[in-house]
């Protein structure tokens, strides 16, 4: 990028990037605001309005959920999310309303495999989020006469990865309890049941308070 005939740094770039994804959020939140007043509906704690901007995949316009969704929703505001919807590493796949939480769909950035898909979309179980770990597993939404309905993405379709590899632990779809229905990861708390041994054994990768779901997302980017 140039200006006035000088070349701008990359990370000045990204951060004027974010910087207006940022003022775009906040200026449709306050439209929205302004418009639902003017329109005499009430704007209580537990309402909260969200953007459809062009940095983003989709957003619901009105997202009135649990507390949970409550502790969820900056999540979509933060730097570090707006940042992989920026490099084009996920996004959101669909609105995020009362009726499907505890259920959000994200797509994920696939690596570039031969007749592979250039995105994995996966459906996030975010009951009890955050003091309760997230589970997420790939999704099958295309709807067939073989499949009528949406469901998992059968095991057979999931990524490969070498055997022993990072990516082939994580998106192991048999020997354990919920093959193709999780990701075999400790943040995924599918996968941490019966592994008392896990915290002591990988301590950098227990799910506390503290994590948001960026954390697993940036994990499932940066090995789908």
């Amino acid at each position: 990028m140039a200006a006035s005939g000088r070349t701008v740094p990359r990370w000045m770039a990204t951060a004027a990037m974010l910087q207006i994804a940022r003022s775009m959020v906040s200026s449709s939140i306050a439209s929205s605001i302004t418009s639902s007043r003017a329109s005499g509906w009430s704007i209580s704690q537990r309402t909260i309005a969200v953007s459809r901007s062009p940095v983003f995949s989709t957003f619901s316009k009105r997202l009135t959920i649990s507390r949970e969704g409550l502790a969820f929703s900056p999540v979509l505001q933060r730097a570090d999310f707006l940042m992989g919807v920026a490099s084009g590493r996920w996004s959101l796949a669909r609105e995020v309303t009362e009726t499907a939480w505890p259920y959000v769909f994200t797509f994920v950035a696939a690596a570039p495999r031969p007749k592979s898909s250039e995105r994995w979309l996966v459906r996030w179980d975010l009951d009890g989020y955050n003091a309760q770990s997230p589970t997420g597993a790939f999704w099958n939404d295309l709807v067939t006469d073989e499949t009528p309905a949406e469901t998992f993405l059968p095991p057979q379709k999931w990524p490969k990865g070498r055997p022993g590899s990072v990516v082939a632990a994580v998106f192991k779809v048999d020997g354990w309890a919920a093959p193709g229905k999780g990701f075999y990861h400790p943040y995924d708390r599918f996968a941490r049941n019966g592994h008392n041994d896990w915290p002591t054994a990988n301590p950098t990768c227990v799910w506390t308070p503290n994590h948001t779901l960026v954390d697993f997302l940036a994990l499932g980017a940066s090995l789908a």
